[in-house]
């Protein structure tokens, strides 16, 4: 399982139409577009991937997230020269067939990135992880920068939480590892 890079909310079509409309609503696109996913988890600093997505935080992985489909709230927008990018917060999890609060609190304790976010556009420059920057930056009221942040009341953005391997598979069972 050494092949998982790191793990992500993969957008529906409709949502990564969604928040690149909204976002332009605030501003131009950057040249290079994104807006595909959020990542949950990059690597293993924080612990397992797959345990951090394990329902019961056992050892059998057959209660994971891996698969389920989540809703995200846009709360917040930032613009540098170098990227433009929609801060997020989750707000719902359909879990069937595993029932209660759980799956959602095992979301919202997965997130391990300090500003959950969808990259919409980068300049020719950027690149999609100058977002954790920009949101660092513009929300520190002790730096002078030239990126404009604010907070938002968006759209809802939904999305499959799935596992990108190093080979650049998307894997959306976890059966399949």
């Amino acid at each position: 399982m050494s092949d998982i890079l790191y793990s992500m909310v993969e957008l529906t079509d409709e949502a990564k139409s969604l928040a690149i409309e909204y976002a332009e609503s605030f501003n131009n696109l950057h040249d290079k577009r994104y807006a595909d996913h959020v990542t949950i988890q990059f690597d293993y600093a924080e612990g397992d991937i797959l345990h951090n997505l394990h329902i019961d935080q056992g050892e059998d992985f057959s209660a994971s997230l891996v698969g389920m489909t989540v809703q995200l709230k846009v709360v917040g927008y930032v613009y540098s020269p170098q990227v433009q990018a929609l801060k997020v917060e989750p707000v719902y999890v359909m879990s069937w067939p595993v029932r209660g609060d759980k799956p959602f609190e095992v979301f919202k304790d997965s997130l391990k990135n300090e500003h959950p976010h969808v990259t919409i556009s980068t300049s020719k420059e950027g690149r999609p992880v100058m977002s954790n920057g920009a949101f660092s930056a513009a929300t520190n009221p002790d730096m002078v920068t030239d990126i404009y942040y604010r907070d938002v009341n968006g759209p809802i953005l939904t999305g499959v939480i799935c596992l990108y391997l190093n080979s650049g598979k998307r894997v959306f069972d976890i059966n399949e590892l």
